[in-house]
């Protein structure tokens, strides 16, 4: 996940696709931010809810799951589960305020606290830093 694959950085116009992510966000506008912003460089399915996100996750492979700590506990440790038995490499982002520490720290899990800049987000996501816009 941190690095391109398949890049055309020789293609003007051109954005490279960096992976599958599955975005897990309850509040309405936070979540088409985050969605909007990501699919500059990602192939992004947004969950609808927990049972939404688990369902998803049973059904396909994903680099990269974003998920709140809105959702609870039960439902983000059966979608991290899951996630890394279908991809041991998947990255896992948590975002909250009071981020939880379900995560055990790896070199593929981020916590990002409640509000974080979307240039943090893409940066943990492995975007290149020269394609991360400074000003959104």
């Amino acid at each position: 996940m941190r690095r391109p694959r398949g890049s055309d950085s020789g293609t003007t116009g051109q954005t490279h696709r960096l992976g599958r992510v599955l975005l897990l966000e309850p509040e309405p506008l936070f979540s088409w931010s985050l969605a909007t912003y990501l699919r500059r460089w990602f192939e992004v399915q947004v969950a609808k809810s927990a049972g939404d996100a688990e369902k998803r996750v049973f059904d396909g492979r994903y680099d990269a799951l974003v998920i709140s700590d809105d959702v609870g506990t039960h439902s983000e440790e059966l979608l991290i589960r899951e996630a890394r038995t279908r991809n041991p490499r998947v990255t896992i982002v948590l975002t909250g305020t009071g981020v939880t520490a379900l995560c055990e720290p790896c070199d593929n899990c981020w916590r990002l606290e409640k509000p974080f800049e979307l240039r943090q987000l893409a940066h943990v996501l492995g975007v290149p830093e020269a394609e991360i816009p400074h000003r959104v």
